[in-house]
């Protein structure tokens, strides 16, 4: 889904629903199997003081460093504490953070985090390792992913993969259709796309057609955030987020 050139193996014996043809494309190519190791970046203290920007060293962080990606005028610094606690601070000086909590079952050693920041404020995008990744026995691709986004103090996130998965050679290779995110006139939209060559005829499922649309963070408090489509998707797309999706 990075828009890079995609080399093809057959996968034998591949299925998907009622033993449709499917054909592997970059998840089977065991040179862009992912890391076992969280992408975290760790900033270093002092850095990015300049005009608006504080050093990570200024700020004061409720859990442990997990993430760091660049924003529009400052970076952005992911935290996850041991309770699940998830919290997105900016460096940029006098903005307040925004909390929320991981989706379930990810902690910093079996999901990875990736963000970028748009017109419609800092997206994250998570996958969750499968089980067996790290007991080295198959497994390579994950098995579940999200989105999320900040509206003011809070962060929220949605499932991003839906339906059923695809398989090959006994590995998850997850859906072959999944949601992506774009910004259309400052709002977080989220669109059906391919991740996976499929069989003659194979359509994007029911669940996957109704999930596309605008999204947008509700609610907070001690019921928490919740990010939720209120509204169709435009007719046309829009600009796509570069994000690290699998």
């Amino acid at each position: 889904m990075s828009g890079g050139p995609r080399r093809r193996v057959t996968l034998p014996g591949a299925r998907l629903g009622a033993g449709a043809l499917l054909v592997c494309a970059l998840a089977c190519d065991p040179a862009t199997k992912p890391s076992s190791q969280p992408k975290t970046t760790h900033p270093s203290a002092g850095e990015g003081s300049a005009g608006g920007c504080v050093g990570a060293d200024e700020v004061a962080l409720t859990g442990d460093v997990w993430a760091r990606f660049e924003g529009l005028a400052c970076p952005w610094i992911v935290t996850l504490d041991g309770a699940g606690a998830l919290e997105l601070v900016s460096l940029e000086r006098g903005r307040a953070p925004a909390r929320g909590r991981a989706p379930t079952g990810c902690d910093a050693a079996r999901c990875l985090v990736s963000g970028v920041e748009g017109a419609a404020g800092p997206v994250l995008a998570i996958e969750r390792q499968h089980p067996d990744h790290e007991r080295g026995r198959g497994g390579e691709a994950p098995d579940m992913a999200w989105v999320g986004a900040r509206f003011g103090d809070a962060l929220a996130f949605t499932p991003i993969w839906l339906g059923d998965h695809a398989h090959g050679d006994s590995t998850d290779l997850g859906p072959v259709y999944a949601l992506a995110p774009e910004v259309c006139d400052a709002a977080l939209v989220l669109r059906a796309v391919n991740r996976l060559p499929v069989a003659l005829g194979e359509r994007v499922p029911a669940v996957v057609r109704a999930a596309e649309g605008e999204y947008r963070v509700e609610g907070g408090g001690a019921e928490g955030a919740t990010l939720r489509r209120v509204g169709d998707a435009p007719a046309t797309p829009c600009a796509p987020l570069e994000l690290e999706l699998p």
